[in-house]
């Protein structure tokens, strides 16, 4: 996204993903972004609880959200 909050269509970055909690990412790590937006795939484990995934890249500020398995 830009300054304004705007997603950005051409974007292109590489954008490295971090789980923290009872999951796992599936797939290719880092992601391109494609039209702005970078997406997981994530699967969960058998216990209830909270996840964290984070998102980085040198560029770009660093984002991070909450999951909760249940």
């Amino acid at each position: 996204m830009d300054e304004n909050g705007t997603v950005v269509p051409d974007a292109y970055h590489e954008i490295h993903f971090e789980v923290k909690g009872n999951a796992e990412l599936v797939g290719q790590n880092p992601i391109s972004a494609e039209a702005g937006i970078a997406t997981i795939l994530l699967r969960a484990g058998d216990k209830p609880g909270m996840l964290l995934i984070t998102a980085t890249n040198e560029d770009l500020e660093q984002s991070t959200s909450q999951i909760e398995i249940q």
